[in-house]
């Protein structure tokens, strides 16, 4: 369901004269990409790979190996 929802603009008076956000300022840092993120790992030396992803990609490098030659082998075994 959408709701429709005017924003006031900050700062909000309240009744009791209170200014609510008279203080804000939105966020100014540059949102980084996963790829920045990357890039700026690497050039500061950091392995931007963690240990559990380069885990999984060596097992499924592995089975994909073995799938291979489990292949080679029943082809061989069938001629």
């Amino acid at each position: 369901m959408i709701e429709n929802k005017k924003e006031k603009p900050l700062p909000y008076t309240t009744r009791t004269g209170l200014k609510i956000g008279w203080c804000y300022m939105p966020d100014t840092r540059p949102q980084l990409t996963h790829e920045e993120e990357m890039i700026q790992s690497v050039m500061l030396g950091v392995d931007p790979f963690d240990r559990k992803f380069k885990f999984w990609f060596v097992t499924y490098c592995v089975a994909f190996a073995l799938l291979f030659s489990l292949l080679a082998v029943i082809k061989d075994g069938a001629t």
